[in-house]
């Protein structure tokens, strides 16, 4: 399984690198945060309609689709496995990388490894989403 570290891939989405979908099969347990442009999917449904992703994501020369959950243990890479298969079956010319955020959300949210702290900030800035705040709370 291919990995991508949260700096690669952070770099990647300030850049707005062509060709790169991330993917966040986190479902419910993502309570509302999730990187900047991240396509949410349940990974259930992932599973069962794998073969649509894989047509509107797969047919990319050079691009790459990065998948993440919590921890990236099961239900990332799972998702990820998956659709390299469907994506060698379905384009076996593609050269599009299929890569899991290594140390899923969780590590990427918390430990995102870099040295300058202003770069951090600035990283942090262009790639979280966070909810909405509902309401005021007194």
């Amino acid at each position: 399984q291919m990995e991508v570290s949260a700096e690669d891939l952070a770099a990647w989405l300030l850049e707005r690198r062509q060709g790169v979908v991330v993917v966040d099969v986190r479902g419910g347990s993502a309570g509302g945060e999730r990187l900047k442009g991240a396509v949410v999917v349940e990974w259930e449904e992932f599973l069962a309609r794998q073969e649509r992703y894989v047509e509107r994501w797969g047919g990319s020369s050079d691009g790459a689709v990065v998948f993440y959950c919590d921890n990236c243990h099961t239900r990332g890479p799972a998702c990820a496995r998956r659709f390299a298969r469907s994506l060698r079956e379905a384009f076996p010319e593609s050269r599009t990388a299929v890569l899991v955020l290594a140390g899923g959300f969780a590590r990427c949210a918390f430990a995102v490894p870099l040295r300058s702290p202003a770069r951090r900030c600035k990283i942090r800035a262009a790639v979280w989403r966070r909810p909405a705040a509902r309401g005021n709370r007194r």
